[in-house]
């Protein structure tokens, strides 16, 4: 009998979670350190969803989380449609190649292009132009530096080999450091996107003050949302797991 759904996830489940990322819009997870908002709780759980229904069905999921979340809360997705793709459609993708050790390469791409668009744009497109400041070296190769120790994980045996181990063990604390490695893998992109151009941009900062929102902020923040993914994540997993419920085609559980 030929699979049906979405990459084999029921079209129910996409439309389940969908809903739940976008419910979750709106209540806050972790406060920027830097001030004026917050990573929401859906955030949180994007990589999870792709774990669960495979990098596919939760893709779909998370763009429909996305727009729910764009509609109730439109404060969360100032940067339009760019925001949607990298904030809600590239971590659920990206989790969900990660998790399986030979689709590392199509997740280092997402992640390589998501940074390099993000840096591009707007700083130099569209630019002065636009109000936006060309930031200065070295600020602007410095932000660059917790997204180059993402992608040293990923080509080592860590990132292809020992991450996908975790995320399958039964293991709670194995389990558990997976799933932290994977939020940090699969969201940093996303995590990048409010750049210190957007931020001198929105809070007329001067350019050496935001270059501290790439370079430190946003790192201290991405990690503290990697552990508290991995922590919500891991006992769903595991529940799941004995469940009983029909298995999804490359989902971890």
């Amino acid at each position: 009998m030929a699979t049906r759904g979405i990459g084999g996830a029921p079209v129910s489940w996409v439309a389940l979670f969908g809903a739940i990322l976008g419910a979750t819009s709106i209540i806050p997870a972790i406060f920027w350190f830097e001030g004026g908002g917050y990573i929401a709780m859906n955030r949180l759980l994007l990589p999870l969803v792709g774990l669960v229904l495979g990098p596919y069905a939760g893709a779909v999921a998370g763009l429909v989380g996305g727009i729910i979340g764009l509609l109730i809360a439109p404060a969360s997705l100032t940067g339009g449609i760019p925001d949607l793709i990298m904030l809600y459609v590239v971590p659920p993708l990206a989790a969900g190649w990660i998790s399986k050790s030979k689709t590392v390469l199509p997740a280092l791409v997402l992640g390589a292009t998501g940074l390099v668009a993000r840096q591009i744009f707007p700083y130099y497109w569209p630019g002065p132009s636009a109000g936006f400041q060309t930031p200065t070296e070295p600020y602007w190769t410095y932000s660059f530096w917790f997204i180059i120790l993402a992608v040293i994980v990923l080509i080592t045996p860590l990132g292809w080999k020992y991450i996908p181990a975790w995320l399958r063990s039964d293991d709670i604390k194995r389990r558990t450091l997976g799933l932290v490695f994977v939020y940090w893998l699969a969201s940093i992109g996303a995590s990048y996107g409010w750049s210190m151009a957007w931020e001198g941009y929105f809070f007329r900062w001067p350019t050496e003050l935001a270059a501290f929102i790439p370079i430190a902020a946003i790192p201290l923040e991405h990690t503290f949302a990697s552990v508290a993914s991995g922590l919500i994540a891991s006992p769903i997993i595991g529940a799941l797991r004995k469940s009983g419920l029909r298995k999804i085609p490359n989902a971890i559980w």
